[in-house]
């Protein structure tokens, strides 16, 4: 249990019009079905997360600038800076402590993809601040 960070440039590539990426690589679902995507934006100094899933696995792949990936494992807080021109993604396992702050100037945005199918009655998310 716990983090993965992955180069997404492996999943993609980059020309003079910008990078296009694959964010989830197929391989690290298995053989799971499609579960839920998203997308959300965090305006600066903001943060988005301060929670854990208790049943779902969560990918990160956050754009546009430069942020602090903030986690717990093994107990212990943690946080990882990423830098604008750095493209990584991110797995979270199920019962991680997860959230991302916005350490720039400009408007960053998080897809986000769940293993299974989001249920607005049960999201499956507890609130739990670390940032």
């Amino acid at each position: 249990m716990g983090i993965e960070i992955f180069d997404l440039k492996k999943n993609g590539f980059f020309d003079e019009r910008g990078w296009a990426v694959n964010p989830i690589p197929v391989k690290m679902l298995g053989n799971k079905s499609f579960g839920h995507i998203h997308i959300t934006s965090i305006e600066p100094n903001a943060v988005r997360g301060n929670h854990y899933h208790e049943n779902t696995i969560e990918f990160l792949s956050v754009f546009g600038g430069e942020y602090d990936f903030h986690y717990k494992e093994d107990g212990m807080e943690k946080s990882r800076h990423v830098p604008a021109d750095e493209l990584v993604g991110i797995k979270i396992d199920s019962g991680v402590t997860h959230a991302v702050k916005n350490i720039g100037n400009n408007t960053i945005y998080i897809m986000a993809y769940y293993d299974k199918p989001y249920d607005h009655e049960n999201p499956d998310t507890v609130r739990d601040i670390i940032v």
